[in-house]
């Protein structure tokens, strides 16, 4: 995802990344990996967690599933395409 164009980058704060995938021990892995580099990480297992996740805090970077169960990231990616602040 494109960064609004209007929102400063704070260097002085670890990055954010979503993680949104359906397979847990995924993203238990992937998250040890960049908390061990410092960065802030939140998962969502579920679409619907993501969405939640974003209505509190918009994440530097996203990694998405594109074969989820319940709607393919790829619906997430086009959902967001159209959310005006994003």
């Amino acid at each position: 995802m494109v960064r609004p164009s209007d929102e400063k980058i704070n260097l002085e704060r670890p990055a954010s990344v979503l993680l949104v995938d359906d397979e847990p021990a995924f993203c238990d892995v992937v998250a040890a990996i960049l908390e061990r580099r410092q960065y802030a990480v939140a998962r969502a297992h579920r679409i619907s967690e993501a969405v939640v996740a974003l209505k509190t805090r918009t994440p530097d970077v996203m990694r998405i599933d594109v074969m989820m169960l319940e709607i393919d990231g790829l619906a997430l990616v086009r959902t967001l395409a159209h959310v005006p602040s994003w």
